[in-house]
């Protein structure tokens, strides 16, 4: 009787191993997606109203994103006059809003097959512009026991980093190899950027090691002030 017994306990694991396995391999292997800023935006994740009292986390960016930050804006800007004459000075071959030079950086724009689920283009610039594509940390940076550097290792860009998280912002607001759409003078108008950084004092200094022309600034409250100017020789890509 104990031998049947274990030998059908022994058949059932060995079953849900068979079936098992396979699926978690081919999670594994399944390419990391962008999923569209709508994933963060539940109430219990970064869609409150209020900041939460005593968290690190806030809980309320994507509110504060969709209603105040320019950047959930970004798309619309390639719209209307001022889209179609910034085609005309950057001889564009299509619409602002429809060339990939422009939704680079106006936009969360990646290919067909990088795509999780459906999101609108018109959303502009979105979470995982700078936090990276979320599919495969999502779930899993929810949990209490979970390390953010599970999450990096999984897609996430360390944007704790200061350098990495000021590299990130001067893709777009500088320009990089593969987003530099525009000659020195042609985007003079963005002025100065300013980034104020929350990093302790000792960090601050890091901000040297880029390799732009800067203003910076650290200040006895342990945060920094890094401007850059567009319109400066360190703009001109080779």
């Amino acid at each position: 009787m104990r031998d049947t017994l274990n030998s059908c306990i022994l058949r059932v694991v060995l079953c849900v191993w068979f079936m098992t396995v396979p699926a978690l391999l081919s999670a594994q292997n399944e390419p990391i997606k962008y999923i569209g800023p709508g994933s963060c935006a539940a109430t219990s994740c970064h869609g409150s109203v209020k900041p939460i009292a005593g968290s690190r986390i806030l809980q309320n960016e994507y509110s504060t994103w969709i209603i105040k930050d320019k950047h959930s804006r970004a798309y619309q800007a390639l719209t209307g006059d001022v889209g179609e004459r910034m085609a005309h000075i950057l001889k564009l071959a299509a619409k602002a809003e429809e060339a990939p030079k422009c939704l680079a950086c106006h936009a969360l724009n990646p290919a067909p097959e990088q795509r999780g689920r459906a999101f609108e283009i018109s959303e502009g610039v979105s979470c995982e512009n700078c936090h990276g594509p979320a599919s495969a940390w999502l779930g899993p940076h929810t949990t209490k026991s979970w390390a953010h550097e599970k999450s990096v290792a999984l897609g996430m860009h360390d944007t704790r980093d200061v350098i990495h998280r000021t590299e990130k912002c001067l893709e777009c607001h500088l320009g990089t190899q593969n987003k530099f759409v525009a000659t020195k003078s042609a985007c003079s108008i963005a002025g100065r950027l300013t980034l104020v950084l929350n990093q302790n004092r000792q960090d601050c200094y890091t901000m040297t090691k880029l390799p732009y022309e800067y203003d910076f600034r650290c200040f006895q409250d342990n945060t920094a002030s890094i401007s850059f100017d567009p319109r400066s020789t360190a703009f001109i890509r080779g």
